[in-house]
């Protein structure tokens, strides 16, 4: 068995696809054209041994017939008869004497001395020896009928020489087998020609797959062609390397963006530093002011860490998070108490909170309503107004954010949900933004496979709608 497995496994490392294709397709083909030949072969000559005793049953009766009738025994036969050469007909009487025959050769067995012997009414089979010296056989059928008519008894005797017959199926087997080698040989050259074609593009993936690296991106397979399963896998193939790219690209513009925010608090941690080192340290209003720096800055930096760290491990686990049921309403009035108890510049309302239940992990849920509140809080002029509204619309919930903020221009909102993108008029430290906010907003939406929605325009408000599964 294990040897087995190993020749098994070296046939299928030695041997290129292309060949091993070829090779069971023509033994696949090699099998069927053997059969259907076989078929062909033993079907024409059972149906043509079945013709020749029809014809022969034929004849015997029409002999009879004949003899019935009481015409004379002589060559006036042929006139009455259809007899085709190489059918040979003998009439014999009631002593063995042969009254008749159409034919010189000897008879398949001697009726004076086998009278006994005659198969009346049957098919019979014979070989018999043409030359004694040569011991040359052939192959005879026959058909042996006794017949009694007006006190007489006669016997008929009806054959037919299968020789020729026999020759000619002969040479049909050897042009048959002679033809199934050359199918078989000329399968494999023309197969394994058009498996090599067939299969080119795969040669074409990999080679184009050895080429590309993290910074050699651009190479694509050919993808024109039929319309068949080798260019379906080229144009896949293709549409995962774009993908690569576009996620590279991603990934990179991520990192230089991290690598801004990140640099710009720390240049401030160390501006503050250097300016403690020179005059900070007899100043108590420099000294005072540098602390309060440092504080914000590393809280700045903080938050951004934290919400790095926090797509970090969205983008590798993309289910991490636990699902329980819980009231939605609950959470929406808690999100709507603690917000107007830290805020007391913006009028906040909550208009309607339907009572429901939602399937998924509380704080994130929480944490993507204050996300999107603390949005409207930042960009939201003091006085202005942000209500909060949920109600359930078939089997999904949905939360509706609205505030009278500055709001997106329209070139914008396409964007939004990029990591660390802000529109022009939010690009400011005084606002505390990273630009993360709205893609964690994105990405527990899309966890919860719910829908948001941004409409917005400049100066006149925004409104935020998230659709989020029921229980």
């Amino acid at each position: 068995m294990l040897s087995k497995i190993k020749n098994l496994k070296f046939w299928q490392k030695s041997i290129p696809i292309s060949l091993r294709l070829t090779l069971t397709y023509a033994l696949i083909f090699s099998l069927a054209i053997i059969i259907i030949s076989a078929t062909t072969f033993y079907t024409s000559r059972y149906l043509g041994f079945q013709r020749i005793k029809k014809d022969i049953k034929n004849i015997n009766q029409e002999v009879a017939d004949y003899i019935r009738s009481g015409r004379d025994l002589d060559r006036s036969i042929f006139k009455n008869l259809n007899i085709r050469r190489p059918m040979d007909l003998k009439v014999y009487n009631q002593d063995g004497e042969l009254l008749f025959k159409n034919s010189p050769h000897a008879p398949i067995i001697d009726m004076k001395r086998n009278l006994g012997e005659i198969s009346i009414l049957e098919i019979n089979e014979q070989k018999w020896n043409h030359d004694k010296k040569k011991r040359f056989f052939k192959r005879t059928v026959y058909l042996n009928n006794k017949l009694s008519y007006q006190g007489e008894i006669f016997y008929i005797q009806v054959s037919f020489p299968l020789a020729g017959r026999d020759d000619i199926f002969n040479i049909l087997m050897l042009v048959l087998i002679a033809t199934n080698i050359l199918g078989i040989i000329v399968s494999i050259i023309v197969g394994n020609y058009i498996s090599k074609k067939i299969l080119r593009p795969i040669g074409q993936i990999t080679d184009t797959a050895k080429k590309i690296t993290i910074n050699h991106l651009d190479d694509r397979i050919d993808s024109e062609g039929p319309e068949d399963e080798l260019r379906e896998l080229a144009t896949t193939f293709n549409n995962m390397i774009d993908r690569l790219q576009e996620s590279i690209e991603k990934q990179k513009a991520f990192v230089s963006d991290a690598s801004h925010e990140l640099r710009t608090p720390i240049s401030v941690i160390q501006g503050y530093i250097d300016l403690l080192d020179r005059w900070g340290k007899s100043d108590q209003e420099v000294l005072n002011e540098s602390i309060e720096a440092i504080k914000s800055e590393t809280m700045n930096m903080k938050k951004l860490l934290e919400q790095l760290l926090f797509l970090a491990r969205s983008d590798r686990e993309k289910d991490s998070f636990e699902r329980v049921d819980f009231e939605l309403d609950a959470l929406i009035a808690e999100v709507y108490r603690e917000t107007e108890l830290i805020d007391k510049e913006h009028k906040i309302t909550l208009n309607n909170n339907d009572k429901l239940k939602v399937n998924g992990d509380e704080q994130l849920i929480k944490q993507l309503l204050r996300i999107i509140i603390d949005n409207s809080l930042k960009y939201t002029e003091s006085g202005g107004k942000i209500s909060i509204d949920s109600k359930l619309l078939n089997h999904f919930v949905e939360i509706t954010i609205e505030d009278t903020g500055i709001g997106i221009a329209k070139e914008d909102l396409n964007n939004i949900f990029d990591r660390f993108y802000r529109a022009d008029k939010s690009r400011n430290r005084e606002t505390g933004g990273t630009g993360l906010g709205l893609s964690i907003a994105k990405w527990i939406v899309d966890s919860y496979l719910g829908k948001i929605e941004v409409k917005s325009e400049l100066n006149c408000g925004t409104k935020v709608i998230i659709k989020l599964p029921t229980c």
